[in-house]
């Protein structure tokens, strides 16, 4: 079903969404804190999670984003595919897998791999002409008799770059839409994330913070620290949680990553985790290695170690995991993962195992087979569990993907195993107009009793010309006031042909009017912070205001 993930949902696969990856194996240019990121121990369930995410769609109306980047990532309002809708909710459904997993050795290829899906399968909205392409405005999902369900609205700064993510929920007893979450994030001139935070509104009273980060960035476009912060409930409020700091090499390679936390009481952050990245002569990532800051010494303790084995192009065929054994002081094996390529060097899968000290032998965790087309693109991904009674793999979840013939996704199909075979699941079907923008998304579910699938919803898609941002013009031209305002709002500036919106902080509409020359009236208004939106075929605008008691 046509979902929306809370911004703590995608937490985890937004790491391995980035828009573009080298070619060497690198780590990524920014690494989540310790304190938020999985264990190195524990990496092997972002590897799970990517592969059993692949395989599994609950058409999730989420979002890519930070191309620097990795946890904690918001949902971004650039749409995502079909083949992306396949990474969102299923995370919900992840915990007995995580739970039965020990860990799998996480790879860049991995992420490479999904992007080289995402790029090749993504609708033109998402990668618009900023000055000529339409950029998206809302998507509205209705089920099968029509009745609204869910509203997601997006807005853009002057460079096309999102800056408010809202999403509503339909209200059925008083039949209007109700907010439900909202976003808001500041980026640069090259469209790098400066800060993020996201809320959720409870109980139709007040927002609740959920997450919320700040980058800085080097001359080079990478990130030199992340900080991180939580929502304090008693003051409603963010305070300091986690900090990191990454160190880069001559050749631009990221060779440390210093994880902090914070005490609040005392004020200073205190150092928890490392990792260290070592490369050959070529810059090629060969060995990593975690450990945590004893906390009675200045010392750090090593923790787990990463050796990369590469191929002729410098991609990973092999991960070697160990643990560090304090008492023996040396490097224990815990895990591999195994990476497998066509003769084109693209990735067709991996698997991964544990090693069991007790008998000597390797044990399977999870396989991945996938099968691309000539254009690279995912046509069906298989995932695979170890089952210990038999010592085989099992197939644990399944998908495919069908195009037209401009390669955009028509249809995708989840299937779950069912004995030694498969069986259908969801599907989801994709429209578009004349110039390749996704219109219509249909929903399935596979009916046993009828052997056909069920039509759960519908989600149209909406696209303004130039009409989601604002406008340099509108800026410049256009005033709002007087603010704070008592009773009349005056606008300055402004043709006929508009609409005028008003929003309180909930996102809820207060006030909604053509524009008519003449002052708004706003002394019925509840004190508060408005937000006034002016939308012509110039593009749209929002100004904020304060309405106060008449003195």
């Amino acid at each position: 079903m046509l979902q929306t993930c809370n911004p703590d949902e995608l937490l985890i696969f937004s790491f391995i969404i980035k828009t573009e990856q080298p070619q060497n194996p690198k780590p990524s240019r920014e690494r989540k804190p310790k304190s938020l990121r999985v264990g190195k121990k524990d990496i092997m369930k972002k590897a799970i999670t990517l592969t059993i995410l692949l395989n599994m769609t609950f058409f999730v109306n989420a979002q890519l984003l930070n191309n620097s980047g990795t946890f904690p990532v918001d949902k971004s309002v650039t749409h995502l595919s079909t083949n992306e809708k396949i990474i969102g909710k299923q995370i919900n459904s992840l915990t007995e897998i995580q739970k039965a997993t020990t860990h799998v050795n996480f790879s860049t290829e991995i992420a490479k791999l999904y992007s080289s899906f995402v790029s090749k399968s993504k609708t033109p909205e998402t990668k618009a002409n900023f000055s000529t392409q339409p950029l998206l405005d809302s998507i509205v999902t209705k089920n099968v008799s029509g009745i609204n369900s869910q509203k997601e609205v997006y807005f853009y700064d002057t460079n096309g770059n999102d800056t408010t993510y809202l999403v509503y929920n339909w209200d059925n007893v008083h039949s209007k839409w109700s907010i439900s979450s909202k976003q808001k994030y500041v980026k640069d001139n090259n469209g790098l994330i400066l800060s993020f935070e996201s809320y959720t509104w409870i109980a139709g009273i007040y927002f609740m913070g959920s997450t919320k980060y700040e980058n800085t960035y080097n001359s080079d476009k990478e990130v030199l620290t992340k900080t991180v912060y939580q929502w304090d409930i008693l003051s409603s409020n963010w305070k300091y949680s986690t900090k990191s700091e990454n160190a880069y090499d001559v050749n631009k390679n990221l060779i440390s990553t210093i994880d902090y936390s914070r005490d609040n009481n005392l004020n200073v952050w205190n150092e928890s985790t490392k990792t260290e990245f070592y490369y050959d002569v070529n810059n090629i990532l060969i060995t990593e290695i975690n450990s945590n800051r004893d906390i009675l010494t200045p010392n750090w303790i090593n923790v787990t170690k990463d050796e990369h084995k590469v191929n002729s192009i410098g991609k990973d065929t092999l991960v070697l995991e160990y643990n560090w054994d304090n008492v023996s002081s040396i490097w224990s094996i815990s895990s591999k993962t195994k990476y497998i390529y066509d003769s084109n060097n693209n990735l067709t899968g991996f698997e991964n195992w544990d090693w069991n000290s007790d008998t000597g032998t390797w044990v399977g965790v999870a396989k991945l087979e996938l099968v691309l087309n000539s254009n690279k693109m995912l046509l069906s991904s298989v995932t695979y569990m170890w089952d210990s009674g038999t010592s085989t793999w099992k197939g644990f979840a399944k998908t495919t993907v069908s195009y037209y013939t401009n390669n955009l996704e028509q249809f995708m199909i989840t299937y779950k195993p069912n004995g030694n075979s498969w069986l259908e699941n969801t599907e989801s079907e994709s429209i578009y107009d004349g110039n390749n923008n996704r219109t219509i998304e249909n929903s399935y579910n596979w009916n046993l009793v009828t052997s056909s699938w069920d039509k759960i919803q519908v989600s149209n898609y909406y696209y303004s010309l130039n009409s989601t941002f604002i406008p340099s013009l509108i800026q410049t031209e256009i005033a709002v006031y007087p603010n704070p305002v008592t009773t009349e709002l005056q606008i300055s500036g402004l043709k006929a042909n508009s609409d005028i919106t008003i929003l309180d902080m909930s996102g809820k509409i207060v006030y909604s009017q053509k524009y008519s020359g003449k002052t708004i009236d706003v002394s019925t208004l509840t004190n508060g912070i408005y937000f006034l939106q002016i939308t012509n075929i110039s593009g749209r605008a929002n100004y904020k205001f304060i309405k106060v008691h008449t003195k």
